[in-house]
C-alpha cells in the first residue's frame, strides 16, 4: 500500500513540477491534491525517490528489448532509454536541483548507481580499477548527452536520431582513449569509489 501511495504521489508531483520545481512547496500542493500527507519527509527523499523509479523503469524497458550483441550498443541503447524516460522539462528541473551544492551527495550517488546498472545490463563483470574507470567514462557520456539532451528540446531541434548520433559520437570518442584501460584516477573516480552500490 506504502509503495503505491509513493507512485501515485510522485506521478502527481510529475504533473506538477513544471510549475513549481523540485521544492517544498512542491509536496504540499501534491499533498493537498491528493489528501495524502507524509509520504515523503522532505524534497530530497521525493527526488531520490523519483531517481531510484527512472532507473527501475530504465532496466524494465532494456529487459523486454531486444538485447544487442555489442558492448558498445547496449551502452547506447541503455542511455538512449534513461534520458527519454522523462521530458525534457522534468530532467532540466531534476539537474538544476542536483547541482545545488546540498544536494552533491544525491547526485553521485544516483549517478553512480545508474552507471552500474548500466554496465551491468551491459554484460561488465570488471573488478577493481576497470570497474572504476568504466563508470567514470560513462558518467561522462551520460552527463554530456543530458546537456545536448535538455539545450535541443529547448530550441526544438531535437529528434532520436540526433541524440542517437550524438552519443554513437561520445562512446567513439572514449574508444580511441585505448577503450576502457586508459588509466584515469581523479575526483569523479574517487566519488564512484565512495558512491559504489552495495
Amino acid at each position: 500500500m506504502a509503495k503505491n501511495l509513493k507512485k501515485t504521489f510522485l506521478k502527481e508531483a510529475l504533473n506538477m513540477l513544471p510549475i513549481y520545481g523540485w521544492n517544498a512547496e512542491l509536496i504540499i500542493n501534491v499533498e493537498d491534491q491528493l489528501g495524502y500527507h507524509n509520504i515523503f519527509a522532505t524534497i530530497k527523499d521525493l527526488v531520490a525517490y523519483h531517481l531510484e523509479q527512472n532507473d527501475l523503469k530504465m532496466l524494465t524497458k532494456l529487459a523486454n528489448a531486444n538485447k544487442p550483441e555489442k558492448v558498445r550498443d547496449k551502452i547506447k541503447l541503455a542511455l538512449l532509454t534513461k534520458i527519454t524516460l522523462n521530458d525534457a522539462a522534468i530532467l532540466k528541473e531534476t539537474v538544476k536541483f542536483l547541482t545545488k551544492p546540498q544536494n552533491t551527495n544525491l547526485a553521485f550517488k544516483s549517478l553512480a548507481n545508474s552507471c552500474d546498472k548500466i554496465w551491468i545490463y551491459a554484460g561488465d563483470k570488471s573488478a577493481d580499477f576497470n570497474y572504476y574507470t568504466k563508470r567514470t567514462l560513462l558518467a561522462g557520456i551520460y552527463s554530456a548527452t543530458i546537456v545536448y539532451y535538455i539545450k535541443n528540446s529547448e530550441q526544438d531541434t531535437l529528434n532520436e536520431q540526433d541524440l542517437e548520433l550524438f552519443i554513437s559520437k561520445r562512446i567513439d570518442e572514449i574508444l580511441k582513449l585505448g577503450s576502457f584501460k586508459t588509466k584515469i584516477i581523479d575526483e569523479t573516480t574517487n566519488l564512484f569509489k565512495k558512491f559504489k552500490p552495495n
